[in-house]
């Protein structure tokens, strides 16, 4: 190493009191640092065998992982690849092809901005990235210095990406000398324009530029960016719009912060209402409700609160005028909760009616993904009413159809294998599991019932020997 940079690095680590220059990445995790909303690493060093990257701040995130990209001239070599960077690049629209090839859960536009994304989709997403990265980088050893202020989504890929790497090829450290002040990231001319718009005043934005705003917060809602829709959605805000609210609560979901969600889509229900705006009502009430059925802890919960969304929800419906097909794509998102509504009631009868007026509704509609995605769904939930009703081979049945639709959405496989296993059907729940890992290896909990199956199918030949 170059005598001059040694001294940079020796000066990153004794300015914390860090370890030495190989200080690994769960060393300096475990000091604790903060972090800042707007940072990007800039490219301070590029020789051979070493790669360093420093932060600096931006209002675009992941400037870190974008400019390592760009120093390692990064060309996606396959579809997931390509997901990954429509995740780093979300306003960039090369990537739509790529998200085309996805389940239908998560390349449905609709369903994005009904806050159906995890967290464990993000990290997916950034794993198969991390791949490529690991891939172009060869035998060079990766250095990020002020760690510190590194954003969330670039410590999630970091973290992806040192789980792939070699040990001591990355490097991770909460401070750093300061090198090439003068540079400045590049941004596409679609970037620049968010910067300059996200740099004005909500009440100083034209008609134009909050039209703009609306398309560019659901792109990143759609790509599962939720830390870069929050300063979209923060400006719509701020501007007086009832999609900021909305999209924030979409945000906050995601982030796990329930409370803060159910403010937001409160004040959403409010302004939609004052606005006379069906739709925006209706979703932000959907979305409140799905707080105190499904994502709420207990103590929160309150089916109550649910019960008036949902019953508002169909007033305002039935007063409306909307055009098909998105009359019936309404009525079945507010059927849909009033089904998950009447389950948590164990009104079982009434959640199953519940779903086969929704199938009944899918007739009167033409074929597209959003139509195929809420038939797929309908299916799940259908079955889980008949799961709960002690009905567990039609259970199967419907399971097996959705993964059969929808094979790359591994939540349908995990429900298929429990239902087998549930039946006591442990080795043809081994033999669906082995199929669902081929599609998605990397789910931990497919993984885990995998072995479950394997552990009772063991049990039941030991047993039968004994006989």
């Amino acid at each position: 190493m170059a005598e001059w940079l040694k001294a940079i690095v020796s000066k990153a680590i004794m300015s914390k009191g860090i370890g030495g220059s190989n200080t690994s990445l769960s060393a300096i995790l475990r000091q604790g640092f903060g972090w800042q909303a707007s940072i990007f690493f800039k490219l301070s060093c590029h020789s051979k065998g070493l790669m360093i990257i420093q932060c600096q701040s931006s209002c675009i995130v992941m400037q870190p992982v974008r400019q390592l990209l760009l120093a390692l001239n990064f060309v996606p070599a396959d579809c997931q690849e390509r997901v990954g960077m429509a995740f780093v690049f979300p306003l960039d629209r090369q990537y739509d092809n790529a998200l085309d090839q996805l389940s239908l859960m998560e390349r449905v536009p609709e369903m994005q901005m009904l806050g159906i994304t995890s967290q464990w989709r993000v990290n997916r997403w950034l794993s198969w990235l991390a791949k490529g990265v690991v891939r172009q980088l060869g035998n060079q050893t990766l250095t990020f210095t002020h760690y510190a202020a590194a954003d969330e989504p670039t410590r999630i890929f970091i973290n992806v990406l040192a789980e792939q790497m070699a040990e001591g090829a990355l490097i991770v450290l909460p401070g750093g000398a300061t090198v090439l002040d003068d540079f400045v990231m590049p941004l596409s001319a679609i970037e620049q324009r968010l910067a300059e718009f996200l740099a004005i005043s909500g009440d100083q934005l034209t008609s134009e530029q909050l039209a703009w705003l609306t398309s560019a917060g659901e792109l990143c809602a759609i790509r599962a960016n939720y830390w870069q829709a929050q300063a979209i959605y923060e400006k719509l805000k701020d501007a007086g719009y009832a999609l900021g609210h909305q999209g924030l609560g979409l945000v906050h979901r995601f982030y796990g912060n329930f409370l803060a969600a159910e403010y937001c889509f409160e004040k959403a229900r409010e302004q939609y209402c004052n606005d006379n705006n069906v739709l925006g009502y209706i979703k932000s009430s959907y979305a409140q409700a799905l707080l105190h059925l499904r994502f709420h802890v207990m103590a929160d919960r309150s089916l109550s609160v649910a019960a008036v969304c949902i019953a508002t929800s169909y007033e305002w419906l039935k007063k409306a005028s909307l055009a098909s097909p998105e009359n019936e794509y309404a009525h079945m998102l507010i059927d849909a909760a009033e089904g998950l509504y009447q389950y948590r009631q164990d009104n079982l009868t009434e959640a199953l009616a519940l779903c086969e007026a929704i199938f009944r509704q899918l007739m009167l509609l033409s074929g597209s993904d959003r139509r195929q995605y809420v038939y797929v769904f309908t299916l799940t939930n259908k079955a889980r009413v008949l799961r709960a009703l002690a009905r567990h081979d039609e259970a199967v049945l419907l399971f097996k159809e959705a993964a059969t639709l929808d094979p790359k959405m591994s939540f349908w496989w995990i429900e298929w294998v429990q239902s087998l296993l549930d039946l006591g059907h442990h080795q043809q729940a081994i033999e669906i599991a082995k199929e669902g890992l081929l599609f998605h290896h990397d789910c931990p909990l497919l993984q885990q019932l995998a072995l479950k199956a394997a552990q009772l199918a063991a049990a039941d030949t030991c047993g039968e020997a004994a006989l």
